[in-house]
């Protein structure tokens, strides 16, 4: 399984922060992807949602996984359209596979950028173990 393998390549202890770009986002998905390696976290993986953008991060040196049932147009999708709302599920269902199969994963927006390695910030929260699920509102409806 295609995406199985593509997790495992980057899991450390079945962890894998993950990110979804198209490529009128491509900027944003570097940025991730260098403040991750900045904080020593290697254990990312980039979906890539248009065949484009995926060759292009790629030949970048980005782990990057693409799959053509991902495929969504390369460009920006606006707020509250039905082009985002698509994006999302099948982000949504990329997520959910990804469970299924038994990882752990941090879900983040191209556009965040972490302080810190935030898997050392979740394991460091009191009572972090008993916890399945932080989610972070970002206000934009």
């Amino acid at each position: 399984d295609v995406l199985y393998r593509a997790l495992l390549s980057r899991a450390v202890r079945h962890e894998v922060a993950v990110t979804f770009t198209n490529t009128a986002y491509a900027d944003m998905a570097r940025n991730w992807v260098r403040w991750m390696r900045f904080h020593g976290v290697h254990n990312v993986l980039v979906f890539a949602l248009d065949r484009d953008v995926y060759h292009e991060l790629e030949r970048e040196g980005i782990a990057v996984f693409y799959h053509r049932a991902l495929a969504v147009p390369p460009h920006a999708a606006p707020h509250g359209s039905r082009e985002l709302s698509a994006l999302v599920g099948i982000s949504a269902r990329y997520v959910l596979e990804a469970l299924k199969r038994g990882f752990s994963l941090l879900v983040s927006d191209a556009d965040v950028v972490f302080l810190q390695d935030p898997f050392e910030y979740f394991a460091g929260l009191e009572g972090s173990h008993a916890v399945d699920l932080y989610v972070q509102e970002d206000g934009a409806g």
